[in-house]
């Protein structure tokens, strides 16, 4: 399943396959590929993300009008 240039994402991917729905690994690698981009087009590499830049992500989120419940969404293990 390698979606990702960064194998810590595809590791997480197959992990959650392995432990939720179809429905569920859908959402978190939708989850993922925006954050991929977030990362991209803010010029971040994913071993050098912290809490400020999750923060920063989900304030983009809101900021492009996703509802409290969807960002939540991306919080959900």
């Amino acid at each position: 399943m390698a979606d990702f240039d960064n194998d810590h994402l595809d590791e997480f991917l197959a992990h959650v396959g392995r432990m939720k729905s179809a429905g569920t690994l859908t959402a978190r690698k939708h989850a993922m590929v925006q954050f991929d981009k977030w990362l991209t087009k803010n010029d971040h590499t994913l071993p050098g993300v912290g809490t400020k830049q999750i923060q920063y992500f989900l304030a983009d989120l809101s900021d492009e009008g996703y509802a409290p419940n969807s960002i939540e969404s991306y919080l959900d293990g």
